[in-house]
């Protein structure tokens, strides 16, 4: 669990810094400002590898590179007390890592379907020497079909592991199923498994299923926010089971802490799912481990998501983190907004958070406020407010609100002439 992150000559900004708060931060901005850079750099400060050093397979996770005017460094401080400092050796062109002591689980879903995973029991790049030094880091295929390394077998994959719990029917399917309950998003519309089937003649796998209104679909042919929502629980259950084994087989305890990183929560969700994936997300560790202290740090998009949060976000453990491009001196700046309730989705949307006028087109935003700044001109003529009604026909909803007050103005205009 990270403290706080702060980054000089690096990124969009000469400075930015991230106090965590303990609980859940939500980082909102425009595309290209930065989140996912700076979930990319919290990873990267919390093991010391960058995913893409890792698995060159990835899109995501590069390493960051400095800006050429000054010295680029990153501080960070963990939960654990440990403060470090990296300084980037321009010369040789790299980021210097040393092992951190960070005694937790990290679990990083990128925005593209892959996922990087590190466990102080299983990996680490320092003394004592492990078997598997690096994070396991995961593209979207790997998720599903597995990950292997010479003879060596990192991940058997969601489709291969989830038969095999299905068959023997023990503990891992167990959590499994209770975790896609957590991360449904209804309880009249849990997810499901359904019985596993072959999909093919020329294949002799067996295939996970999920129970649908419609009769039970594979998980293969699920839909995009399915995928990725299954390929969660699913990693979710692996990394935490291989966390025991290894305290176990290591004689040691289980961690304490684990952390969670997404960039774009809400990619490829239904709204229903929006509004209930965060709080899902920060009471999922209880099903596997009630004792365990959850970090949860996700990127978004949505106004959903924000809105969602409001009954239960606690200052006092948790944050929300806006990035902005100053037009003025063209740096992004980032800011800890203060939380107050915003009531809804729309209101959201015209918050710091999105910047945003209206919920409204373009071209039906345009209009009203064409309409509203006819209203408050009295030089306005009645073919002038005629030519703005009918646009208004063509273009707002018959039940919104507008009309009231548009209907009076243009009840008056008329009667006028």
């Amino acid at each position: 669990m990270l403290e706080y992150l702060e980054i000089e000559n690096a990124g969009p900004a000469d400075h930015l810094r991230l106090d965590l708060a303990p609980r859940l931060n939500l980082l909102t901005g425009d595309n290209g400002l930065g989140k996912s850079f700076l979930l990319d750099v919290i990873w990267w400060a919390l093991v010391q590898k960058w995913p893409a050093e890792v698995n060159p397979k990835l899109r995501t996770g590069l390493p960051i590179f400095p800006s050429l005017k000054n010295e680029a460094r990153v501080r960070f401080k963990l939960a654990q007390g440990i403060e470090e400092i990296r300084r980037f050796q321009r010369y040789e062109f790299f980021w210097p890592s040393a092992p951190v002591g960070n005694q937790a689980v990290v679990f990083y879903a990128h925005s593209d379907g892959s996922f990087s995973i590190f466990d102080s029991l299983r990996n680490w790049h320092g003394e004592p020497a492990l078997p598997n030094p690096f994070p396991y880091v995961l593209n979207p295929n790997e998720v599903w079909n597995g990950q292997r390394s010479s003879d060596t077998t990192l991940c058997n994959g969601l489709i291969y592991d989830w038969q095999t719990w299905q068959k023997e029917n023990g503990n891992s399917f167990d959590f499994l199923k209770k975790i896609l309950v957590k991360v449904s998003p209804d309880a009249n519309e849990t997810l499901t498994p359904g019985n596993l089937i072959r999909i093919s003649p020329d294949n002799a796998q067996d295939v996970p299923t999920l129970k649908m209104p419609y009769g039970e679909a594979s998980v293969v042919h699920a839909s995009s926010g399915m995928r990725r929502i299954l390929a969660f629980a699913y990693l979710l259950v692996w990394t935490w089971q291989e966390h025991q084994r290894a305290a176990r087989l290591r004689g040691l305890q289980p961690t304490n802490y684990i952390t969670f990183l997404i960039d774009e929560l809400d990619a490829h969700l239904h709204p229903k799912w929006q509004r209930t994936i965060v709080k899902s997300l920060m009471e999922v560790m209880a099903v596997l481990a009630p004792e365990v202290k959850v970090q949860l740090i996700a990127a978004t998009h949505s106004p959903l998501v924000m809105a969602s949060v409001e009954p239960f976000f606690d200052p006092e453990q948790d944050a929300w983190f806006d990035l902005d491009l100053n037009q003025k001196t063209g740096q992004v700046e980032l800011t800890k907004r203060p939380w107050y309730r915003h009531g809804d989705a729309d209101a959201w949307l015209k918050s710091e958070a999105f910047d945003q006028k209206s919920g409204y087109a373009p071209e039906t935003e345009r209009v009203l406020e064409e309409a509203a700044q006819a209203i408050g001109n009295a030089d306005t003529t009645r073919e002038q407010a005629e030519a703005i009604d009918q646009k208004l026909r063509e273009l707002l909803g018959e039940n919104d609100t507008f009309w009231i007050r548009w209907g009076y103005y243009l009840e008056q205009l008329r009667e006028a002439v």
